[in-house]
Formats: structure tokens, C-alpha cells, sequence
């Protein structure tokens, strides 16, 4: 305390000479000149950084060799720092004022205002100007759920944090941008942050086109704190689709037509609509123009209008996919029965005689609901199946555009009803019945042949006794032809010469002959008559030759 003393005495003394003073008169503050220092930490800080600002006093004139005591208060822009308004100078003369949740951006006025004490007198310390940055930040963007396909609903969110983050610093405010590949996400261009948990919520209901999506989200800052931006590639898988077909009508016959269609569903959690196209297949082999049938509002069809053939129909419908969803097939097994059919025979000649050129032709249609044309073979006969005899190429015919002929030029006469029934039967194919019924026969009417006879003999001119062959060729007449058979009677009226063997001889050939071997017994003139016979298909008739006996 005495030396205390002594060294007050001596800085008065010091000061009275120093000021050209004789005397000082008593004071409570001392007059002894301070100054007061003021240091910051952090400056410049950042918004919400923790600043100590630390005041120095020092004897100003250095010669008291004494430490001020007393208080500093601390004030920015003239007012009390909160808790910093009488802080006590330690045994170095020195005092700090921690501000620990720091200030927003901007730029402070701080001053160090020293109080004074018995031996020196106040002093006031400034820092002219305490800058505060914007903080950095950084955001980081997310979606849920993480793992997308083409049209699933996602919520993306932007989190931003102050970088670096200091504590008791302001929550960041201000909006969030969304966007997908640089451009905007509709809904989603400014949505505010919400302070409490400094994240943004963009809703993406109809969801992220297929790929890989570059997601970036730009938090715009605020007075506290600088812009960032925050990317996320986002993966969205193209969706998985399941193809059903169906067939209308589904019972079917063979060549009857029918509409295949294929529906497209997306599989959950994907979502929208399909395009792309589909084709139609019978065991593997596209269905003519039914390749690529254009998909739309989910479906695909296809019209087939010759039918399906008959068997076990293996139907696929393969759904080809697009940009946003995968293929995907479908099938459907349809049990197609034959159809029935119908043939119509006619002939282009009707009544007709034996042996004239008649055509049979039989057409084979498909029977309702069926449609096409028939194909395979119709086999031509009489009724009750026996062959048709010099049917042109056999009696079996291929039939082409559904139709067969059978030529023949010999149809036999009937005695009784005059009637032939010509029967076309058809043995069926791949798709198609075999027809077995009277709808095929032709009542053919059929007349026996006008023919003729022509008699000569050889020699034309003999003498008495000479042998003497009569020969009788018999030939069918226009429109008929064929050899008629049977028998031909030779007459000589007025002569009692027989032929040997009889008068009556059968042809061969058409060809009868009478052998006179004794000749004839007279000189004159004979005229001798030869008569065919009728037969079952020709009708008699006779010739006439004269001889004459010398």
C-alpha cells in the first residue's frame, strides 16, 4: 500500500511538470493518460462465428511502471454489447468480450470505453470497422424414394447447412430452385426453406423421366449466407410391363375371322402410358399384317380376316417396348376346329347321249362362319362310288381356286330312268371337312347314240358261187363317240345264203362280217341289208349294199 502510494505521489508529481502544473488539485479518476487497444479475433468473421474482441489499457506516458486497473465496457455502434458492459481489467491491464453466437453479415463499429481508476484517467479503443461475410453454405439434395422407375411419384428435398457451421449462428432462409437436366421442375422453381429444419420439399408427383436424371438444387441465400447448389444423379428405371391377348370371337373355326387383341399393363410401382407397338405371332411366325400394330391408350389389335388354321393355335402378342418401358409378351392358346364345307357339281351338258364330251365341274366353298378357299382334291364317281370312267387326268382332281373338273366323253345311258348320277366328293384339308353327301351329285341324263351303219362287199361284182365277205362297220354319231358293241343281222333278200355262223354275227370293233362262202346262186342284182342291233347305249340302225352276180 505504501509503495501503491508512492507511485500515485510520483505520477502526479510527473504530470504537474510534465503539464507545467505547480499543483494538482484532489480528483476521484486519475489523470494520468491511458490508452485503451482494442483486437478482434475473427475479423472478418462470418454470420454467427463466435468474435472475442480484447481490450489492452496501458499507461500512456509508460513512466508510471503502473497497471490500470478498473473496467472496460464494450459497444458496437454505441451500444452495450450484451454481458461485455463492465468487464474487469486482469493484473495485465487486459479484458475480453466474447460474443458467442457472433453477428448477421454486415459491418460493425466496435469501441473499448476504459473507465478510468484512481491513477489514470479513461481512454476509448476502436476497431473502425468489424466485418461479418455471409456464411458459406452447402446443399445436398435427395430423393424419396431413392430408387425410381418412369412415372413413380417422388418427393426430392434440399437440405441446406451453413459451411461451416458455427454454433448459435441463424437458420438459412430464402428458396430452393429445382430442376432436371438445367431446366426447371414444374412446381418447383422457388420453394421456400423452412428455417426450422433448412430443408425445401419439391413434390414430383408424375415423377423423372427415364435414365439417368441430373438433379440439381440451388438454394438462393439470404443476407447471412452465400448461394450453393446441390446435384444428385438420379437413376429412373424404365418400367416393367405384363402383355395379355385375347380373341373375339374365341370359339372359332378355321379361316373364320377374328380380332386378336393385346393389352399393355405397367407393372406398380411404375406408372403412364405405353407406346411402341406389337406384333402378332401363330407359333412364332408373324400373322400377315399383323406385324407392328401400333399401341395406343394401352392397346394394340390386329383384324384377321382369312382366320386362323385349324389345330392348336399357340398366339403371342410381343409388346416391343419403348424409351420407358420394357417388352413384354403375352400369350393365348386357341383350339381352332375345321370348318365344314359345300360342293356344288354341275355339268355344262344336260341331257347329254353316250360318249359325248361332258365337264363335271365341282366347286368347294367354305360353310359360315369359315371363309377362304378350300384346297386338297375331289374324287369324281357314280353314285354309290364306282369309277368314273375316262375322266381326263384320273378321277381324283386338285382342286385350284377351289374348284376341280373331270372331263369325260363316255357316260353310260340307262334304260330305265335315263339318269346317271355323277357324284364330286371332296377329301378335305389342313383347315377344311371332308364333304361326303348327295350335295355334290349331278342327276346327269343320259340317252343312248344315234349310230350308223355302213355295209360293203368284197368283191362288189362276183359270179355265181363266189365267195363273198359282207362287212358292217358301226359308228357312233356326233355328239356321242365310242365303238358301239353288239350284234348286226345280215338279210339277202330272195336268196337262201346264209353267212357262216348265222346271219346274226357281234361286232369286234364295231366291226361285224359275214363270210358267203358258197356266194350267192343267181345272176342279178341283191341288195342286202345290214341291221344293228340296240344296245345299252347306242340305237340301231342299218346300211345297205347292193352286189351284183354276174
Amino acid at each position: 500500500m505504501h509503495k501503491r502510494r508512492m507511485a500515485v505521489a510520483f505520477a502526479a508529481s510527473f504530470a504537474a511538470a510534465l503539464f507545467g502544473l505547480a499543483s494538482a488539485p484532489a480528483f476521484a479518476q486519475g489523470t494520468t493518460p491511458s490508452n485503451t487497444a482494442l483486437s478482434a479475433d475473427n475479423n472478418p468473421a462470418v454470420t454467427g462465428q463466435e468474435v472475442t474482441f480484447t481490450a489492452t489499457v496501458t499507461d500512456a506516458t509508460g513512466l508510471t511502471g503502473i497497471t490500470p486497473t478498473g473496467t472496460v465496457e464494450f459497444q458496437n455502434d454505441g451500444v452495450d454489447i450484451p454481458g461485455c458492459s463492465a468487464q474487469s481489467l486482469d493484473v495485465n491491464g487486459m479484458t475480453q468480450c466474447q460474443v458467442p453466437d457472433g453477428f448477421a453479415a454486415g459491418s460493425y463499429s466496435i469501441t473499448a470505453i476504459y473507465s478510468g481508476d484512481e491513477t489514470f484517467a479513461g481512454s476509448t479503443g476502436s476497431l473502425p470497422t468489424e466485418t461479418v461475410d455471409p456464411d458459406g453454405t452447402s446443399t445436398n439434395v435427395t430423393s424419396n424414394p431413392s430408387a425410381l422407375f418412369v412415372g413413380e411419384g417422388t418427393t426430392l428435398t434440399a437440405t441446406v447447412t451453413p459451411d461451416p457451421t458455427v454454433s448459435g449462428e441463424p437458420a438459412p432462409t430464402g428458396t430452393v430452385e429445382f430442376q432436371d437436366g438445367g431446366v426447371d421442375i414444374s412446381g418447383c422453381s422457388a420453394v421456400s426453406l423452412d428455417p426450422s429444419t433448412g430443408t425445401a420439399q419439391c413434390p414430383v408427383p408424375g415423377g423423372l423421366p427415364t435414365g439417368t436424371d441430373t438433379i440439381t438444387a440451388i438454394y438462393s441465400g439470404d443476407a447471412n449466407y452465400s448461394t450453393s447448389t446441390g446435384t444428385l444423379l438420379q437413376t429412373v428405371s424404365a418400367g416393367n410391363t405384363a402383355t395379355s391377348v385375347a380373341a373375339s370371337p374365341h370359339t372359332l373355326v378355321a379361316t373364320q375371322p377374328t380380332t386378336l387383341t393385346a393389352n399393355i399393363v405397367v407393372q406398380p410401382p411404375a406408372a403412364g402410358t405405353p407406346t411402341g407397338s406389337v406384333d402378332f405371332e401363330n407359333g412364332g411366325v408373324t400373322i400377315s399384317g399383323c406385324g407392328a400394330q401400333p399401341v395406343t391408350s394401352n392397346s394394340a389389335t390386329c383384324p384377321v380376316t382369312g382366320g386362323l388354321p385349324a389345330g392348336s393355335d399357340t398366339i403371342s402378342a410381343i409388346y416391343s417396348g419403348d424409351g420407358n418401358f420394357n417388352t413384354s409378351t403375352g400369350t393365348l392358346l386357341l383350339n381352332v376346329k375345321k370348318d365344314n364345307s359345300s360342293v356344288n357339281n354341275q355339268s355344262n351338258v344336260n341331257p347329254t347321249v353316250s360318249g359325248e364330251s361332258v365337264t363335271f365341274t365341282a366347286t368347294v366353298s367354305a360353310v359360315s362362319p369359315g371363309t377362304g378357299t378350300p384346297t386338297g382334291n375331289v374324287v369324281f364317281a357314280f353314285f354309290g362310288k364306282a369309277p368314273l370312267p375316262s375322266c381326263s387326268g384320273g378321277d381324283t382332281q386338285a382342286l385350284s381356286g377351289g374348284v376341280a373338273t373331270c372331263t369325260t366323253s363316255f357316260l353310260p345311258s340307262q334304260s330305265v330312268s335315263g339318269q346317271v348320277g355323277v357324284e364330286a366328293e371332296y377329301q378335305g384339308d389342313s383347315n377344311f371337312n371332308l364333304v361326303d353327301d348327295t350335295n355334290g351329285t349331278v342327276e346327269e341324263n343320259v340317252n343312248p347314240d344315234g349310230t350308223t351303219t355302213g355295209v360293203v362287199s368284197a368283191p362288189p361284182t362276183a359270179t355265181i358261187g363266189q365267195p363273198i365277205t359282207l362287212t358292217a362297220t358301226v359308228s357312233a354319231n356326233a355328239p356321242g363317240s365310242g365303238t358301239p358293241s353288239g350284234f348286226v343281222t345280215f338279210s339277202i333278200p330272195g336268196s337262201v345264203a346264209t353267212c357262216t355262223g348265222g346271219d346274226t354275227q357281234a361286232t369286234s370293233g364295231g366291226v361285224a362280217t359275214c363270210d358267203l362262202s358258197a356266194g350267192l346262186p343267181s345272176k342279178k342284182k341283191y341288195k342286202i341289208t345290214a341291221t344293228y342291233e340296240p344296245s345299252p347305249n347306242y340305237n340301231g340302225s342299218k346300211g345297205t349294199v347292193k352286189v351284183k352276180v354276174t
